[in-house]
């Protein structure tokens, strides 16, 4: 009539019956503890001695036991996993937007156990909202990282500026993953305290293999480390016995003074400081290199090739015969300290003719290369010899001042050292300024007397050539030099300037008065001026910064300071002299000048 089912995981028992039981059958069921299961279509009982006494009355005793269920999936939370960031290659194509979507979906998918907020506009912001663990707790520090790994895992640089305000641009900015401030610390489950307590022990086991890794990578480093002690110690045995061979095997001469002579046109390359000569024959050979003179203060003689070629192997390595040699000196009678090269113009240093010191190295009395070792001990430049190198007893060097000219330079250097001692033995050079003034003021009474950078040139006391080079190009201030002046209403005034748009900013003013002001922490004059054609009055500020103004309205011809371009058909003219050309208030000086008409005011340099 029906099929029995003992269903032993549950202690049930189950009768499934072909259609539906006779209204006397299903009565004697319920009146016997059965229930109808309509799911399972079955009536069923727990197992006792009535059940089943009523189950084997209507299956006629046929049982069968049914298969245990399947087993309840697990809730088991591994954090540890959960918590270790594994690194994917991300599309760039995602807008801020999108990629929040993504970062939303994957952390509540994977930390269902959190509450996240994620939002999105120019940056992504994500915070932890609610969570079964304590807000510093390690297990929320864990997923904060694997949070931060993931976002930053979208973010690549949009433009790579190292030296811009704000460095470099991203796609979006993120600033770490947040616990909120009103964070909610949720009751921990069962599963949730497992996870926990196995995090600790994994996290214990991965710190321990990290430690023994760390370990491992130690005694390896430690390993090469000896290797390569053994490997230096070999390699210095080994330089240290080539070194005492090239030592035993060369004849070092110093050339006495008089005696030296010149290598003229000798091949530097353009890449310095190599080791090998080959190297240095590789650059020449392509070309890459420049010619110089070197003057011979010392040779070295290789009385076999053997220690030739292993010191063309050692170029970088100290040689006691290298030591305190090289260098370059000039013979240009306007130099005779580096401070008279450093205080000249721009041009004037491009004329300046430098000349190399070094040694010359010889195998069987032929010149093979020479070096300049700067005062090192090594071969700091090698110059090779090639087709143009000559070696010369003298070379031609072209003075810019005569013999004769330097002489009285000289005298003249000498009358004012003297009267600048005079100055100083009664004023103080801690009070530099005013000192400069009395200085300046003694050698302008003295008509006698010049003052320029040549005479300060041959000055021989390097202190006071100092201090003479800063009084050719320091002024009394702005206040000092108005005050001195005693400008007049009415009175007519050219202000020159520097112009940004080339040449110089001449201005024809009528002076009206001035006061003193203090201009960005400085102090300055304003001055109130009437504009040459122009009605009512006008200020202007004057700082201690190339300014001149003249007495008077000057005449500049336009030819000071442009160039005429004009041609049969079209009149134009070009400026001579860039933007914040300081030449072209030189080239106004240098034209008034020789009017002897010279600044009021002269912020610019000094004028003797």
């Amino acid at each position: 009539m029906c099929k029995m089912l003992l269903n032993e995981e549950l202690s049930g028992v189950e009768l499934y019956f072909e259609g539906k039981p006779a209204k006397t059958i299903l009565t004697d069921l319920k009146a016997n503890g059965y229930r109808y299961n309509s799911k399972k279509v079955c009536w069923y009982a727990k197992q006792s001695e009535r059940t089943l006494k009523i189950a084997n009355i209507y299956s006629e005793g046929v049982q069968e036991v049914a298969a245990p269920a399947t087993t309840k999936k697990s809730n088991k939370i591994d954090l540890f996993e959960l918590t270790t960031f594994t690194e994917v290659e991300r599309s760039k194509n995602y807008n801020t937007k999108e990629i929040a979507k993504e970062i939303r979906t994957a952390i509540k998918a994977r930390f269902k156990f959190i509450k996240f907020s994620v939002t999105s506009k120019s940056s992504i912001s994500v915070t932890i909202k609610a969570a079964p663990f304590k807000a510093d707790s390690i297990y929320l520090k864990a997923i904060q990282e694997y949070v931060d790994k993931l976002v930053d895992s979208y973010n690549f640089c949009t433009c790579y500026d190292p030296y811009g305000d704000y460095g470099s641009s991203y796609n979006f900015y993120f600033f770490g993953c947040k616990v909120d401030y009103d964070f909610i610390e949720t009751e921990p489950t069962t599963e949730i305290i497992e996870a926990m307590k196995q995090f600790d022990i994994k996290v214990a086991e991965a710190e321990e293999l990290k430690r023994a890794e760390e370990e491992r990578q130690y005694k390896e480093y430690l390993k090469e480390q000896e290797e390569l002690r053994k490997a230096a110690e070999e390699r210095q045995a080994r330089e240290k016995e080539e070194k005492e061979y090239i030592y035993n095997n060369i004849e070092v001469i110093d050339v006495e003074d008089g005696q030296e002579y010149f290598v003229k046109n000798a091949q530097f390359a353009n890449l310095n400081k190599n080791n090998t000569l080959d190297r240095y024959k590789k650059e020449v050979a392509a070309g890459d290199y420049y010619l110089n003179t070197l003057k011979v203060e010392k040779e070295v003689h290789f009385k076999n090739l053997k220690a030739l070629k292993l010191f063309e192997n050692m170029l970088l390595h100290d040689f006691d015969f290298i030591d305190h040699t090289g260098g370059s000196y000039t013979e240009d009678l306007r130099i005779n300290s580096m401070t008279d090269y450093y205080n000249m113009a721009e041009e004037e240093r491009k004329g300046v003719q430098w000349i190399l010191k070094g040694i010359a190295i010889y195998y069987n009395n032929e010149l093979i290369f020479v070096i300049d070792a700067q005062g090192y001990s090594y071969c700091r430049y090698v110059g090779l010899i090639g087709t143009m190198t000559t070696i010369e007893k003298e070379i031609e060097y072209k003075q810019v001042l005569d013999s004769e000219e330097v002489e009285e330079l000289k005298k003249t250097a000498a009358e004012v050292t003297r009267v600048f001692n005079e100055v100083v033995e009664v004023n103080s050079l801690n009070d530099w300024y005013n000192t400069r003034r009395k200085f300046i003021e003694e050698l302008k009474n003295n008509t006698l007397l010049s003052f320029n950078k040549s005479i300060v040139q041959q000055v021989q006391d390097e202190e006071i050539k100092n201090y003479m080079y800063r009084a050719l190009k320091e002024n009394d201030n702005i206040t000092d030099q108005f005050i001195g002046n005693k400008f007049i209403a009415g009175e007519k005034l050219t202000i020159i300037r520097e112009s940004a748009i080339g040449g110089a900013s001449v201005n024809y003013i009528t002076f009206n008065s001035y006061e003193e002001v203090e201009e960005h922490n400085k102090k300055a004059i304003k001055m109130t001026l009437g504009i040459k054609n122009k009605k009512g009055l006008y200020s202007t500020m004057i700082e201690n910064d190339k300014v001149l103004i003249y007495k008077n309205w000057a005449d500049i011809p336009q030819s000071v300071l442009y160039e005429d371009t004009s041609s049969d058909q079209v009149t134009g003219s070009i400026t001579k002299f860039g933007s914040y050309d300081t030449r072209a208030l030189d080239a106004i000086i240098n034209y008034l000048s020789g009017k002897n008409i010279f600044p009021a005011i002269n912020t610019y340099k000094p004028i003797f």
